[in-house]
């Protein structure tokens, strides 16, 4: 008989303590920094869809809440956002902007970031920002944001090898309540995607149909359900 699984567990925090950072110790360590106050007020951060950027940005986040420093974190993906959500955010002590690429190529769009970052850099605020590439390949067509994007610091993410993959889901299994073995987690890598942010979409969907089976999700459960999802 099948159960459906309760959904009683709370959302997973993002976190510096739980990003896995394999090769990226210098991309950590400098967004620490950041979210303190120290160093460079303004980085940017790149990589492959899925590597872990917006976990880096949402973790600069919480610690500077943690701190009660005013933010804002934005995903400019949305597609009901508009250019005039930029008015004002200088009075914060930290903007955060993700998925930078989305307005590339935008007038309206990138007339309003160029004046943001006047703005914050007079205030002396602090700004981060994340996009799939360097702001140096960026169709940025407004010339004065392009140089403005090239100005500080940039971080490239790399991403996890084997070890490291390996070590995100035995934690993010942790963190979900259930365990994965060493011969489920080499299964899954072998099968599915390496992409990070996809594999802990993947441990939510095995953790919801282990609950529902009542199952521990060993390496013939994970390909029974596999199959019958098409995931992997």
């Amino acid at each position: 008989m099948q159960q459906l699984g309760l959904a009683l567990r709370l959302p997973q925090v993002q976190a510096f303590a739980n990003f896995i950072p394999g090769r990226n110790a210098e991309v950590l360590a400098a967004l620490r920094d950041w979210a303190g106050g120290q160093g460079a007020p303004y980085l940017s951060l790149h990589g492959e869809p899925g590597c872990g950027k917006t976990h880096l940005l949402r973790a600069a986040c919480a610690e500077v809440e943690r701190q009660e420093r005013p933010l804002v974190y934005l995903s400019l993906a949305q597609l009901d956002l508009m250019p005039d959500v930029c008015e004002g955010l200088e009075a914060l002590n930290a903007v955060v902007l993700d998925d930078l690429q989305a307005i590339a190529g935008n007038a309206l769009w990138e007339q309003a970031l160029f004046a943001l970052f006047n703005r914050l850099r007079e205030q002396g605020a602090r700004l981060l920002v994340a996009a799939t590439r360097p702001p140096a390949a960026l169709s940025i067509e407004l010339p004065d944001l392009q140089s403005r994007l090239c100005s500080g610091p940039s971080f490239l993410l790399q991403p996890l090898d084997d070890d490291g993959l390996d070590q995100l889901l035995s934690q993010g299994a942790c963190e979900r309540g259930f365990t994965l073995d060493a011969a489920a987690r080499r299964y899954l890598l072998c099968r599915c995607t390496r992409a990070p942010a996809a594999l802990l979409r993947l441990l939510d969907e095995i953790d919801a149909a282990s609950l529902a089976q009542s199952r521990v999700p060993t390496v013939p459960f994970l390909s029974a359900w596999l199959a019958s999802q098409d995931i992997c």
